[in-house]
């Protein structure tokens, strides 16, 4: 039997990872042409936005590994809803990779 990949009650999240200035924001809205053809209507968001939005502004060790790991929290909010999502964030610690 094949596995079902993705449900039509659900939005997709696509998780894009790299290093600081290696143009990942530039990845997520290249791929979300393809994305919106084929899935639907999908947002694009950048790791600086959620941390702007929710006033992320400390920047300790503690607080960069406690940020990214409330965007997945956030991320299901939004593909519960139906809304497709490309999250573009460094994520430095392997806690936050998994």
């Amino acid at each position: 039997m094949k596995k079902k990949l993705f449900s039509k009650n659900k939005g997709i999240l696509f998780w894009i990872t790299r290093l600081f200035g290696s143009d990942k924001t530039i990845l997520a809205n290249l791929i979300s042409k393809f994305v919106n053809k084929k899935y639907g209507s999908t947002l694009v968001i950048s790791g600086d936005e959620p941390r702007d939005i929710l006033n992320f502004t400390k920047f300790d060790k503690k607080s960069r590994l406690k940020y990214p790991l409330a965007y997945p929290k956030f991320c299901k909010i939004l593909t519960e809803n139906q809304i497709n999502v490309i999250f573009s964030t460094v994520s430095l610690f392997h806690q936050v990779r998994g």
